[in-house]
């Protein structure tokens, strides 16, 4: 069972896709924490107000039934996600565009595009981000 803020939802998504069985509210009431612990170890689900309203609960899991307004949505390029997908590796820009047949400027640029969607200065604060959201398509 994972506790974090309220509208921390990428946080939500990441939880479900390892396996949490509950996420919850750090500004829910502390008894409700406690039952939800308890459904957890139980073997049931436990989910905050604000989170459960965007869930769809069954026998097969738990998946996202709709995602608020207030959930930024980042679309990437075909290229983007591919730059990102070396760089969470551990590759570099230079051996990013080898790999691509690209020059390191392009890469460059790509790498900036995703950094200015998301807000972002550094590339370790994109890098954190790409992996925490689940940006990346497999």
């Amino acid at each position: 069972m994972n506790l974090e803020s309220p509208d921390d939802l990428w946080g939500t998504l990441a939880a479900l896709r390892v396996g949490a069985r509950g996420y919850w509210s750090c500004e829910d009431s502390l008894e409700r924490f406690v039952a939800g612990l308890y459904r957890v170890a139980s073997g049931g689900w436990a989910f905050s107000p604000s989170v459960r309203q965007c869930l769809r609960i069954g026998s097969n899991g738990v998946t996202y039934e709709s995602l608020p307004d207030r959930l930024p949505v980042v679309y990437l390029t075909q290229r983007q996600n591919e730059i990102l997908s070396l760089l969470v590796r551990g590759k570099t820009t230079r051996d990013c565009a080898e790999l691509l047949h690209l020059s390191p400027s392009t890469v460059e640029n790509h790498k900036r595009a995703v950094m200015d969607k998301l807000e972002v200065r550094r590339t370790v604060d994109l890098l954190r981000i790409v992996m925490t959201r689940g940006l990346l398509r497999e």
